[in-house]
């Protein structure tokens, strides 16, 4: 088996894909909306400082890049952080691993952390 692009495929005569997607909620209210659940840990050297979690009800009808930058907004907000700059190494990663890391140096402004790093946990 071998990682590519958001899912394991196995090379043989019968292919296996795994798609990674966020569950369905099972006692939706709303019926069928999904449920994305973001964790931030703050590092200062190899230290963790701060973990914070966030649960966002996302639109089931916007892509996930505009609902997992809502969750991202409000895990900042929560964590009381600037909202970090995007790079495409963050893309690769996150699509990968459901998981990415911020430096400081991805930030406009001075921050009290040297490392951010979000997973997505649902």
């Amino acid at each position: 088996m071998k990682l590519r692009n958001n899912y394991f495929e196995q090379l043989y005569d019968n292919t296996i894909e795994i798609y990674f997607k966020p569950q369905k909620r099972q006692n939706s209210g709303k019926g069928g909306q999904i449920n994305m659940k973001l964790e931030g840990r703050l590092f200062v050297g190899n230290r963790l400082t701060e973990i914070k979690e966030v649960a966002l009800v996302s639109d089931p009808d916007a892509p996930f890049s505009k609902n997992l930058e809502n969750a991202l907004i409000l895990l900042c907000h929560e964590m009381d952080i600037p909202v970090p700059a995007w790079m495409k190494k963050n893309t690769k990663e996150f699509a990968a691993f459901y998981q990415t890391i911020f430096f400081a140096e991805q930030y406009q402004e001075k921050v009290r952390f040297d490392r951010f790093q979000i997973k997505m946990t649902e």
